[in-house]
């Protein structure tokens, strides 16, 4: 079993045994930031190295709609955010991977030094829970991805959900997470491409994001098989996930390559 994580008998992922082959999600899609993501990682050779950012953003008090226990479609209250992961409710969450089916890479984000919850550790592209009244899976994801890498006009696709339980000496969070995908070709390899085109003095077109500073520090390129890997060895400075997270992402973003 993996560290940190209790076994939930009964609980199983749901979400399609494959996702369809649309790839082309980013055509008319806006960047909305200002500094490049430098030397990614690939599953081609590719260099894993992450950047120095700029910020933006400001923070405020965050709402959870609290689930019933017994019945994780029904809501029994609202509590603050530190109040959810203090008494280990039950509540929403979506994540949204940015993947470059090219390269087979995902995109990871440095989680902030100033989190409640596994500071400086590498996660999933963006991330984030359903505000109290809130309902639409969906424009939850576009909201993360516009919040915390500055991606707007995106569809993201649906992978599958999945309940998450993690508990420490500090933290009792449970979630119910929606998993979706961008599927951005060849971004991770133009990415590099454009670095290794700066060091030699020519001009090269990168992908951009801008960055809230309340949640990301940094973001990096890094092939899916790497991902996975250190994920389940439970390497230091990644946010852990259970064992069904892990074997439905593979399941689902490797039929893409």
């Amino acid at each position: 079993m993996q560290a940190g994580f209790v076994q939930l008998s009964g609980v199983g992922v749901s979400g399609p045994a494959s996702l369809p082959a649309r790839c082309g999600l980013l055509s008319g899609l806006s960047w909305r930031g200002f500094y490049r993501v430098q030397r990614s990682c690939g599953a081609r050779g590719l260099r894993g190295h992450y950047t120095d950012i700029r910020h933006r953003g400001t923070s405020k008090p965050e709402w959870f709609d609290v689930l019933d226990q017994t019945d994780l479609h029904t809501i029994v209250g609202k509590k603050l955010r530190h109040e959810v992961h203090r008494d280990g409710d039950w509540h929403r969450a979506v994540h949204v991977w940015l993947y470059d089916p090219a390269s087979d890479a995902v995109l990871l984000q440095l989680r902030s030094a100033a989190k409640d919850t596994h500071p400086l550790c590498w996660d999933v592209s963006a991330a984030g829970h359903l505000h109290s009244g809130e309902h639409d899976l969906s424009t939850a994801a576009k909201r993360e991805l516009e919040e915390e890498l500055g991606i707007g006009s995106v569809e993201p696709e649906l992978l599958f959900t999945v309940r998450s339980e993690y508990v420490d000496d500090h933290l009792r969070d449970r979630e119910v997470q929606s998993v979706y995908v961008v599927c951005i070709p060849g971004a991770a390899t133009a990415t590099a491409n454009a670095d290794e085109a700066d060091a030699l003095g020519t001009s090269a077109t990168s992908h951009t994001f801008l960055l809230q500073k309340e949640e990301v520090e940094q973001v990096r390129w890094m092939p899916l098989s790497e991902y996975l890997a250190a994920v389940e060895q439970h390497r230091a400075g990644y946010v852990p996930r259970p064992q069904a997270y892990i074997e439905k992402l593979r399941a689902s973003l490797l039929p893409l390559n």
